[in-house]
């Protein structure tokens, strides 16, 4: 089976946030794509196109970045509703979500990208196999149709 490879000069020209090499070495982004990986499937499948596949494992990739950058700099991704400062009072408005798979991916705009582009691959449901679809409807006897 084949699988997509991190292209890193694509990546940083598609998510410029990324673009500084000093902060987010070849190394780094490398590391987070492979992390990327356990979330999102790097093996090509007929399901989905590859370069749909490979946008969702770049945005995931950047999701993760975003993330860790977020914690190495204190700042929070989450939507700050209300701040004070005499006695440092901070209100963060929870996302309309369901779960907390969409709490964490709409932490940052690209897990929101994703979770969207995640949304529209789904709509149907996913075909796994390469059967046509009449090999798939039971019929009263228990058998499938064919063609």
């Amino acid at each position: 089976m084949s699988s997509i490879t991190l292209d890193i000069p694509s990546f940083r020209a598609q998510f410029v946030a990324f673009s500084d090499v000093t902060k987010f070495p070849d190394i780094m982004v490398q590391s987070w794509f492979d992390a990327a990986t356990s979330y999102v499937s790097d093996v090509i499948t007929p399901c989905i196109k590859i370069g749909t596949q490979t946008l969702m494992l770049n945005l995931m990739t950047a999701h993760l970045l975003a993330i860790v950058n977020g914690i190495n700099n204190g700042s929070p991704l989450q939507a700050i509703v209300s701040a004070a400062e005499g006695t440092v009072n901070v209100g963060y408005v929870p996302p309309p979500v369901k779960n907390g798979w969409q709490w964490w991916l709409s932490s940052s705009p690209y897990g929101q990208q994703l979770w969207a582009l995640l949304q529209a691959q789904s709509v149907g449901g996913f075909l796994v196999g390469s059967r046509r679809v009449r090999n798939g409807i039971r019929q009263t006897n228990g058998g499938f149709l064919g063609w």
